[in-house]
């Protein structure tokens, strides 16, 4: 059984990561390069517009289908998997029901929260991305349990073009930020188009098969749910925070900084998560020993791989925006130092992090969310107290955020102390 894993490791593993970061490279390329036009269309406070209603969508999205999306990925049959699929759908669908509700009865109160008088032109379409973000994800979960990375690589290099396409093209149909947030939605439904030849073997179930699936995974609710709010939100809150307490013009400066970094930083973690989540849940069928070795090796090339790039971030990132962008956006430069800082801890650990509920440790992936959120929130209210500049919360954010996947590295390690040692040393990393 070890034989047979390392060679299908060997064979597959780097394969498979190129196939996705090509398709990775050419959308995150098409969002870096169509950003610098973008700065110049729009202002500062249309990207402080679209830093909220990412935070709104991001967190409808992740809480949509009550994460019975994950169920898909660890099904043992197609069957099973397809009755998840079903339910994750269901659950989907009340949630854009509740989100539009919500849009009509607290919209105008959030945007005098936000100090966004602009969001109440754009609210209406929160509802409509949050339904396309939902099938994206779950058709995103079936191609990868079927281990179909040409399609996940097709929808990665659509989404990032779609977005930028729509977003340059909509700012001069448009004013304000409407085609921002316009793109954001257009984007979504264009990779759900390169998704669904993947959909094969996806059934429609009976409601019988969809309410066991229901119950057969209720932990992915009872944890998953509250960990992945919590982890969105701890990714959110800046957003918000910065617009309610220095404005959106702020917000949308931290938003440019943190597209610029983050984009980049993707390409690697999102390509290397699918592959690890893909390999690892193999393994943990076939062969648990395995998981720890993979576990290891992934953490390991990670870290050694992604120091250089983190470096010449910091040093180098700041002045080239200025020059890219023009000294008007100069105080996104100044966040980029501190962002730097913390992708090198997002590169080296999200490839990694479901490690946790493969486990079905739902509990302590619930446990380390819970713990960041009450730590990012500590740091913008302690930066509210003590009447800190904004680069002063961001510092605060960032310090906050590092810790957080500090604490998620050492539940990993303490956890997967609990199975079998690996018998082969020279199993490929899942990442190359």
């Amino acid at each position: 059984m070890i034989a047979r894993a390392v060679a299908f490791l060997r064979g597959t593993l780097v394969q498979r990561a190129l196939t996705l970061g090509v398709g990775a490279a050419v959308g995150q390329a098409a969002v870096v390069g169509v950003t610098p036009l973008l700065a110049r269309i729009y202002d500062k406070g249309d990207f402080g517009v679209l830093a909220v209603v990412l935070a709104l969508t991001g967190v409808g999205v992740v809480i949509s289908s009550l994460r019975y999306e994950q169920a898909i990925v660890v099904a043992e049959t197609d069957e099973e998997a397809s009755a998840a699929a079903k339910a994750a759908g269901g659950f989907s669908l009340l949630t854009v029901l509740v989100a539009s509700l919500l849009a009509l009865a607290v919209g105008d109160a959030l945007a005098r929260w936000t100090n966004s008088p602009a969001l109440r032109d754009v609210l209406w379409m929160v509802p409509v991305i949050i339904a396309a973000g939902a099938g994206h994800q779950m058709l995103v979960a079936w191609a990868t349990r079927r281990g179909d990375f040409r399609a996940l690589s097709q929808a990665k290099a659509a989404l990032g073009i779609g977005l930028a396409v729509s977003q340059l093209v909509l700012g001069f149909v448009f004013d304000g930020a409407v085609g921002l947030v316009a793109g954001v939605g257009i984007a979504w439904f264009v990779a759900i188009v390169f998704l669904v030849p993947a959909a094969g073997g996806l059934t429609w179930a009976s409601d019988r098969a969809a309410w066991e699936a229901i119950r057969r995974y209720r932990r992915f609710p009872e944890f998953s749910l509250f960990a992945s709010l919590f982890n969105r939100g701890a990714l959110e809150i800046p957003a918000v925070a910065l617009a309610a307490l220095y404005g959106p013009e702020v917000a949308g400066a931290f938003l440019l900084a943190n597209r610029m970094v983050a984009t980049p930083a993707r390409l690697v973690t999102e390509s290397a998560y699918q592959v690890y989540l893909n390999e690892a849940s193999r393994l943990l069928r076939d062969d648990p020993s395995g998981l720890v070795y993979l576990f290891r090796r992934t953490l390991r090339r990670m870290a050694l791989r992604c120091a250089p790039a983190v470096l010449v971030l910091a040093l180098a990132g700041p002045p080239l925006l200025v020059w890219v962008f023009g000294d008007e956006w100069s105080d996104s430069a100044s966040y980029v130092r501190l962002l730097a800082v913390l992708f090198a801890a997002m590169l080296v650990t999200q490839p990694v992090e479901s490690t946790l509920w493969l486990l079905e440790r739902q509990d302590l992936q619930l446990l380390r969310d819970v713990a960041r959120v009450v730590m990012v929130s500590g740091a913008f209210l302690a930066a509210w107290w003590l009447d800190a500049s904004a680069i002063g919360a961001v510092a605060a954010y960032v310090g906050a955020m590092v810790a957080g996947y500090a604490f998620l590295l050492l539940l990993c390690r303490l956890l997967l102390q609990q199975q079998p040692e690996p018998a082969a040393a020279s199993v490929e990393p899942a990442v190359a």
